[in-house]
């Protein structure tokens, strides 16, 4: 039987007291911050400077441009997969845009 009750002794093996005085506690407390920056307004300022700077360099090629909003949203998960399997993370339905 699995039992997750940390509480009962009676499940936890014995350690050798001589294990346990040599033990020596570190005193190396990791103290926890909160995040630096809002990663979703982050998010955004990137993507409205890219986009600003995609717009700025075909208009200077003589080309207009326009942003779909239904196409970003349908490709988003394979720039999402893309990023992941370059960080050599497990990728989820990349298999659709590899045709």
């Amino acid at each position: 039987n699995t039992n997750f009750d940390l509480t009962d002794e009676s499940m936890w093996k014995p350690m050798a007291r001589e294990c346990l005085e040599n033990l020596v506690p570190e005193n190396s407390s990791v103290p926890l911050f909160s995040p630096t920056m809002i990663c979703q307004e982050e998010e955004e300022e990137i993507e409205l400077q890219l986009k600003r700077r995609i717009a700025e360099y075909r208009d200077r090629e003589g080309l207009g441009t326009m942003w779909d909003r239904n196409l970003s949203y349908l490709l988003t998960p394979a720039l999402v997969n893309y990023e992941l399997d370059k960080l050599g993370a497990k990728t989820f339905g990349n298999a659709e845009f590899q045709h």
